[in-house]
């Protein structure tokens, strides 16, 4: 699947309300981050594959000069396929 395709998915599950945060890890380890910032990203940032570990992406941006990473999966919850989204981090480098 082409890199763009995986941005077209992302969006349309954002856009229907089919996704969940795994809020436990992303406020625990990075507590500026907000739903705000991972959405954008999902709708907008660059989208690949995690070469780190099979079945996840990775969607890229900027917000306001700041880098960030969402890193995240499908899943079927209740009879229902869903976006994961794993962790979502500014990054420094």
């Amino acid at each position: 699947m082409e890199t763009k395709n995986l941005s077209t998915i992302a969006q349309w599950y954002i856009e229907n309300g089919k996704y969940q945060i795994l809020w436990d890890h992303v406020k625990l380890k990075h507590p500026l981050i907000t739903e705000n910032i991972i959405v954008n990203l999902l709708v907008y940032g660059y989208h690949d594959y995690d070469k780190s570990e099979p079945n996840r992406f990775i969607s890229k941006g900027k917000i306001k000069d700041k880098k960030y990473q969402v890193i995240y999966e499908y899943d079927l919850i209740e009879n229902e396929d869903i976006l994961i989204i794993i962790t979502a981090f500014e990054k420094i480098r």
